[in-house]
Protein backbone atom coordinates (compact mmCIF):
# COMPACT_ATOMS: atom_id res chain seq x y z
CA UNK A 1 0.00 0.00 0.00
CA UNK A 2 0.78 3.10 -0.67
CA UNK A 3 0.09 6.65 1.28
CA UNK A 4 0.63 10.25 0.82
CA UNK A 5 2.96 12.15 3.24
CA UNK A 6 3.43 15.11 1.71
CA UNK A 7 2.61 17.42 -1.45
CA UNK A 8 5.37 19.32 -2.37
CA UNK A 9 5.37 22.90 -4.95
CA UNK A 10 8.43 24.18 -5.89
CA UNK A 11 8.67 27.79 -6.94
CA UNK A 12 10.80 29.19 -10.01
CA UNK A 13 12.98 30.86 -6.68
CA UNK A 14 13.83 27.52 -5.14
CA UNK A 15 11.11 28.54 -2.43
CA UNK A 16 8.90 25.13 -1.69
CA UNK A 17 5.16 24.99 0.22
CA UNK A 18 4.69 21.69 1.72
CA UNK A 19 1.05 20.04 2.81
CA UNK A 20 1.48 17.63 5.31
CA UNK A 21 -0.63 14.33 5.61
CA UNK A 22 -1.54 12.11 8.07
CA UNK A 23 -1.78 8.25 6.76
CA UNK A 24 -4.49 6.24 7.59
CA UNK A 25 -6.51 9.56 8.57
CA UNK A 26 -8.90 11.40 7.28
CA UNK A 27 -6.99 14.94 6.24
CA UNK A 28 -9.20 18.23 5.55
CA UNK A 29 -7.46 20.56 3.47
CA UNK A 30 -8.76 23.71 3.87
CA UNK A 31 -8.17 27.81 2.70
CA UNK A 32 -9.18 30.57 1.43
CA UNK A 33 -10.62 31.00 -2.55
CA UNK A 34 -7.64 30.86 -5.53
CA UNK A 35 -5.63 29.39 -3.06
CA UNK A 36 -4.56 26.07 -4.67
CA UNK A 37 -6.80 23.71 -3.09
CA UNK A 38 -8.39 22.34 -6.25
CA UNK A 39 -4.99 21.72 -8.09
CA UNK A 40 -3.94 19.18 -5.26
CA UNK A 41 -5.79 16.20 -7.37
CA UNK A 42 -4.06 17.28 -10.78
CA UNK A 43 -0.60 17.28 -8.93
CA UNK A 44 -1.35 13.83 -7.29
CA UNK A 45 -2.27 12.63 -10.61
CA UNK A 46 0.69 13.97 -12.53
CA UNK A 47 3.38 13.15 -9.96
CA UNK A 48 1.79 9.36 -10.44
CA UNK A 49 2.67 9.44 -13.78
CA UNK A 50 -0.60 11.14 -16.10
CA UNK A 51 0.24 11.84 -19.35
CA UNK A 52 -1.19 15.29 -19.08
CA UNK A 53 -0.33 17.97 -16.35
CA UNK A 54 -4.26 18.88 -15.40
CA UNK A 55 -3.47 21.64 -12.79
CA UNK A 56 -5.32 24.59 -13.94
CA UNK A 57 -3.31 27.53 -15.99
CA UNK A 58 -3.35 30.10 -13.78
CA UNK A 59 -1.60 31.36 -10.43
CA UNK A 60 -0.25 27.97 -9.14
CA UNK A 61 1.43 26.58 -13.03
CA UNK A 62 2.79 30.74 -13.36
CA UNK A 63 4.41 30.00 -10.21
CA UNK A 64 5.67 26.55 -10.24
CA UNK A 65 8.45 24.98 -11.09
CA UNK A 66 7.75 21.36 -9.82
CA UNK A 67 5.56 19.39 -7.99
CA UNK A 68 6.26 16.51 -5.68
CA UNK A 69 4.94 13.65 -3.31
CA UNK A 70 6.89 12.14 -0.40
CA UNK A 71 5.03 8.67 -0.36
CA UNK A 72 5.40 6.17 2.62
CA UNK A 73 5.73 2.24 1.26
CA UNK A 74 5.56 -0.94 3.35
CA UNK A 75 9.36 -0.88 2.73
CA UNK A 76 10.37 2.67 3.14
CA UNK A 77 9.70 6.07 1.63
CA UNK A 78 9.91 7.41 -1.82
CA UNK A 79 9.62 11.03 -3.10
CA UNK A 80 8.41 11.54 -6.70
CA UNK A 81 8.63 14.73 -8.36
CA UNK A 82 7.80 16.01 -11.85
CA UNK A 83 8.89 19.03 -13.52
CA UNK A 84 5.45 22.04 -14.41
CA UNK A 85 4.93 21.44 -17.99
CA UNK A 86 6.61 24.83 -19.79
CA UNK A 87 4.36 27.12 -21.89
CA UNK A 88 2.00 25.58 -23.99
CA UNK A 89 3.49 21.15 -23.30
CA UNK A 90 0.59 18.84 -21.65
CA UNK A 91 3.28 17.21 -20.12
CA UNK A 92 7.49 17.54 -19.10
CA UNK A 93 9.44 14.45 -19.46
CA UNK A 94 11.86 15.41 -16.28
CA UNK A 95 10.81 13.31 -13.52
CA UNK A 96 12.64 12.50 -10.15
CA UNK A 97 12.49 9.84 -7.33
CA UNK A 98 14.41 8.88 -4.39
CA UNK A 99 13.62 5.94 -2.41
CA UNK A 100 15.17 5.23 1.03
CA UNK A 101 13.81 3.76 4.89
CA UNK A 102 13.80 7.38 5.01
CA UNK A 103 13.22 10.44 2.69
CA UNK A 104 13.91 14.03 2.92
CA UNK A 105 12.02 16.10 0.67
CA UNK A 106 14.47 17.44 -1.48
CA UNK A 107 15.70 21.41 -2.14
CA UNK A 108 14.77 22.56 -5.72
CA UNK A 109 18.20 22.34 -7.13
CA UNK A 110 18.74 18.58 -6.23
CA UNK A 111 15.65 17.82 -8.87
CA UNK A 112 17.76 17.98 -11.94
Amino acid sequence: MIQIRAIVAYSHDGRLRTVNVNPGQVNIISGDSRTGKSAILGIIDYCFGASECDVPEGKVRRNVSWFGLLLQTERGQAFVARQVPAGDAKSSEAVYVKTDTEVAIPMEAELR
